[in-house]
């Protein structure tokens, strides 16, 4: 369930910073921030995927890379002035982080 969450919070987030980006009322389209805002948001569902999918070494460099890597995209949407940008990124990073310390463990023997 919470990692349906943050997906769903990370695609969410991936829509609004591409609409931030290419819609001209909003007063960022077409910058570089923006763009990075873009950049970050496209790669947070992909780590939030792949972290939550692999072994546990990597598992946690993957989950690592991937909470920078949303904290950075929660403070461009910040100085973006994207609220429900940052909003959607923090409910995305909130329920991964929920999820990777309470999820499903797996034991190997």
């Amino acid at each position: 369930m919470l990692f349906a969450v943050s997906i769903l919070g990370a695609v969410t987030g991936a829509i609004l910073a591409v609409a931030a980006y290419l819609t001209p009322d909003t007063g960022v389209d077409g910058t570089t921030g923006a763009m990075l805002a873009v950049l970050g948001s496209v790669v947070l569902p992909i780590g939030i995927f792949l972290s939550a999918r692999s072994g546990p070494r990597a598992r946690w460099w993957l989950a690592a890379l991937t909470v920078i890597t949303g904290v950075l995209t929660a403070i461009a949407a910040y100085f973006l002035m994207q609220n429900l940008l940052m909003a959607a990124v923090l409910v995305a990073l909130l329920a991964f982080l929920i999820h990777l310390f309470t999820g499903p463990r797996r034991v190997t023997a």
